[in-house]
């Protein structure tokens, strides 16, 4: 997989974990990593659905990305270190600040 690609896949987990969707994404990604090419061919079918709560302008090279179940679990890794990021730097602001949890 090349830099670029993982550069997108990294901009879609942020998305991703910024809407708190980390954990359903993943379960998804896994459920149907066997039927990659059918799952990024549903993808391709909610194009103009996801584009209305996104803006991802390599939507269609994301989609032609996860047609590789090497890719799936590429991304999978990319979204488990970007939510593992955001917990540790949500932890050290409710450190510094108090928060309870």
């Amino acid at each position: 997989m090349e830099q670029q690609d993982r550069e997108l896949f990294e901009k879609l987990a942020k998305e991703v974990e910024k809407r708190q969707m980390t954990a359903p994404f993943i379960f998804y990604l896994e459920m149907h990593r066997p039927l990659a090419f059918v799952f990024s061919s549903f993808l391709l079918a909610l194009k103009p659905l996801m584009q209305m709560f996104s803006e991802l302008p390599d939507y269609q090279r994301i989609v032609e990305l996860l047609e590789e179940p090497e890719a799936v679990e590429e991304l999978i890794q990319i979204l488990e270190k970007v939510a593992k990021e955001s917990s540790n730097s949500e932890s050290r602001v409710c450190a510094k600040e108090g928060c309870e949890i």
